[in-house]
């Protein structure tokens, strides 16, 4: 297949009750955009909802998987820590013992 040759594209069928029909065809006209490319987009959405979707689950099994370990729980509440120093006001003329007093996790000062 040559680099410059359009995708091999197939075709898919609906079955959709007039009225949905209608009022999909209506908001397409208006947007002066074919069904075809607005449900392509919508499709692509949902795909991209989708993935995001399944990659923050993922990252969650991860997160309660990793914090179920005692070094994990130690981790955890460290970094819980360091978000709360962040929160803080800062002082109005921070030091270098301020800075030291709760570096990030990982961040050796």
């Amino acid at each position: 297949m040559s680099i410059l040759a359009e995708p091999k594209e197939i075709t898919l069928n609906l079955r959709l009750d007039e009225e949905l029909k209608a009022d999909f065809m209506a908001a397409a006209r208006a947007e002066a955009t074919p069904a075809s490319e607005l449900l392509r987009r919508l499709m692509r959405e949902y795909i991209q909802k989708a993935k995001r979707a399944a990659f923050f689950a993922e990252a969650e099994r991860q997160c309660r998987e990793l914090y179920s370990t005692p070094e994990g729980r130690a981790e955890e509440e460290e970094v819980m820590r360091w978000i709360d120093n962040v929160r803080a006001p800062w002082p109005e003329e921070p030091d270098e013992e301020w800075f030291r007093a709760s570096p990030p996790p990982g961040v050796s000062r």
